[in-house]
């Protein structure tokens, strides 16, 4: 993949309702990866599934860092933009602090 290259990531709701974001590669759709990351005993049915995302959508690398957008149609769920952006960027330890 290149420095420009789209990827996808979502965010859940991990251990203690606590927000972990999963970046990933373009080639799998945000339900996939949800089925596969978030604990099936948080879901039974897809509904529930989904209601354990907070957003998804799609992010670039740039200079400045990790920078999210758009929407997952298989979620119908948007991404939250700066907020994603920067929560992402703190755990990589680029952002403010």
């Amino acid at each position: 993949m290149g420095m420009m290259d789209h990827m996808k990531y979502l965010i859940f709701r991990g251990d203690w309702g606590l927000a972990r974001p999963i970046i990933f590669d373009s080639g799998l759709s945000h339900l996939q990866m949800a089925v596969n990351v978030i604990p099936s005993a948080q879901w039974e049915t897809e509904q529930e599934l989904k209601h354990q995302i907070l957003s998804a959508g799609f992010a670039i690398i740039t200079d400045e860092g990790i920078q999210c957008y758009g929407r997952s149609t298989t979620l119908e769920l948007g991404s939250r933009g700066q907020e994603d952006s920067d929560m992402i960027n703190r755990m990589l330890g680029r952002g403010e602090h």
